[in-house]
C-alpha cells in the first residue's frame, strides 16, 4: 500500500506489469470503483488517498486490489489486522465469494474466532510445525485451545 497514492492506483498496483507500458485509466477507475464497491469501501470516490481512509477501509483496499486478475489461489495474512466487525464481514465476504468461484484460500491468522465459519480445514501451527488439521465441522475456540496448548505443553518438555 502506499499511503499517499489514490485508491484508484493503489488498486491498480499489481496489474500494471500486465499493461506493457499502455494504461486505459477510464478503465483502470472503473475497476477500482467496482473493487470499492464489492468490498464496501467507505469514500468519497476513488480519488481520495488511502491516508484520508480509516484502517479498515485501507485494509479493504489491500485485499481489492488482488481481485482485478483471475488468480488460482490467494493466501491472505492477517487480513484482519485493526479492523471493526463490519470491514470483517465484507472482506469475509470477498473471501468466501472467491472460494465459490473455485479459486484456493489461504488465511492466515492468530484470532481463532475468525476463521470459525470461514473454513473448511484448519491447519493449527504452533512455533512453525502443523500440530493437526481439524475439518470446518471440528472447527471451534474450545478444540482449537485444546491443541495450541497441548501442542505448546508438549513442545517445552522437548526443549
Amino acid at each position: 500500500m502506499v499511503v499517499g497514492w489514490t485508491i484508484e492506483k493503489n488498486i491498480s498496483l499489481p496489474n500494471l506489469r500486465h499493461k506493457k507500458g499502455w494504461l486505459d485509466f477510464n478503465n483502470l477507475k472503473a475497476i477500482a470503483m467496482d473493487i470499492s464497491s464489492k468490498l464496501k469501501v467507505k469514500m468519497e470516490g476513488v480519488q481520495d488517498t488511502m491516508n484520508e481512509l480509516s484502517g479498515g477501509n485501507q485494509q479493504k483496499v489491500v485485499v481489492g486490489k488482488w481481485l482485478d486478475e483471475d488468480y488460482d489461489i490467494f493466501i491472505f495474512d492477517e487480513p484482519y489486522k485493526g479492523v471493526d466487525i463490519g470491514a470483517k464481514e465484507d472482506i469475509n465476504d470477498v473471501i468466501k465469494d472467491l472460494a465459490d468461484q473455485g479459486k484456493s484460500i489461504v488465511v492466515i491468522s492468530t484470532e481463532f474466532s475468525d476463521l470459525i465459519g470461514l473454513v473448511h480445514n484448519l491447519n493449527i501451527m504452533v512455533n512453525r510445525r502443523i500440530v493437526t488439521c481439524l475439518p470446518a465441522g471440528e472447527v471451534n475456540n474450545k478444540k482449537i485451545m485444546e491443541f495450541y496448548q497441548s501442542s505448546s505443553e508438549q513442545q517445552e518438555l522437548e526443549t
